[in-house]
């Protein structure tokens, strides 16, 4: 007859939880981003030229803009919000504490499958396909002079970057 373990519940600090609701609650909840004041062209001629060329100040204020967004979200969510950020907490927090388990469940149930499976999907989240993705579209619209193909690949890169800094505080803060 096999002994089951006594479940101990892990000792996470207050700046933990804070995390975990800020970073999982956060994009779960998927929040529109917030509009950003952009200088209008003033010709029709100073469009087509703005369209062509990418300034790398406004970009690279995007990076603080959404990031604050993010981080200070919570702070506007309505009371159906939160209580979609405590379940998901609550349910993060659940599965942590049977973490181990969980981990020597899915060790004994591995195959073949699971395996090439996860072989194939792990580099989407090391960016493996995402970020040369994302230069093949901002080359594609540098070929052919479309501006919003290359803002859609710059937001990509930014969207990439910011999730992975958040996703190794979070993997940092919960000992991942």
């Amino acid at each position: 007859m096999s002994q089951q373990r006594p479940v101990v519940f892990p000792k996470i600090s207050l700046f933990a939880w804070a995390l975990l609701l800020f970073f999982l609650a956060g994009p779960a909840l998927g929040e529109q981003p917030q509009k950003r004041p952009q200088d209008k062209p003033a010709s029709a001629e100073a469009a087509v030229e703005a369209d062509r060329k990418v300034s790398l100040q406004p970009y690279l204020k995007g990076y603080y803009f959404d990031t604050k967004a993010i981080l200070t979200a919570p702070a506007r969510w309505e009371a159906q919000e939160w209580l979609v950020a405590g379940a998901v907490v609550g349910v993060a927090a659940g599965l942590y504490a049977y973490d181990q388990d969980l981990k020597e469940w899915a060790q004994k149930r591995r195959n073949r499958t699971t395996d090439d499976i996860a072989r194939f999907t792990e580099p989407f989240g090391k960016g493996f396909y995402t970020v040369p993705a994302l230069g093949l579209l901002y080359a594609y619209g540098y070929a052919v002079e479309d501006g919003k193909a290359r803002e859609t690949a710059l937001l990509g890169v930014e969207s990439f970057v910011i999730s992975q800094v958040f996703t190794q505080i979070l993997k940092y803060a919960t000992h991942r």
